[in-house]
């Protein structure tokens, strides 16, 4: 980080079912190289992930994991609630189906240090299994 004194992050994440996808993302968070104590994770799914799962997946990193099992919360509801619990300056929004790089916070930290900017947002690479979630991943990655 160029900043000599990192910002507290809040990483939000919300799921329905989407299990196999949550491994992926928690274990993407498990590996970023944004210092561990300037960062806060908040899950709330809305369908059977169990929270020691994600903790085995976010491994060193699950001591920063708030997690909620919600399942009548809709995605918008599930959203503003982790907003509202979010400590962090700066709330890094993530989706299940996705996959970031090692540095995705520290560059979404950094750029909207840079920018002087409230909403900043990176490149998430959409991701499927079935062939039609496949298309619609590259659809949605296309220009």
């Amino acid at each position: 980080m160029d900043s000599e004194f990192p910002i507290f992050v809040s990483v939000i994440l919300t799921a329905f079912n989407e299990d196999h996808y949550m491994d992926g993302i928690l274990k993407d968070i498990s590996r970023q190289n944004y210092p561990t104590e300037f960062l806060e994770i908040l899950v709330l799914e809305a369908g059977e992930y169990p929270e020691e799962r994600a903790r085995t997946n976010l491994g060193e990193k699950s001591e920063r994991l708030r997690y909620w099992r919600i399942p009548t919360l809709s995605r918008t509801a599930a959203l503003n609630r982790l907003v509202k619990e979010a400590k962090g300056e700066l709330v890094v929004r993530l989706d299940a189906r996705t996959h970031i790089e090692l540095d995705y916070v520290e560059r979404i930290v950094q750029l909207s240090q840079k920018e002087n900017v409230a909403n900043v947002g990176g490149v998430q690479i959409p991701v499927g299994e079935s062939k039609e979630q496949k298309r619609i991943a590259k659809i949605m990655q296309h220009p």
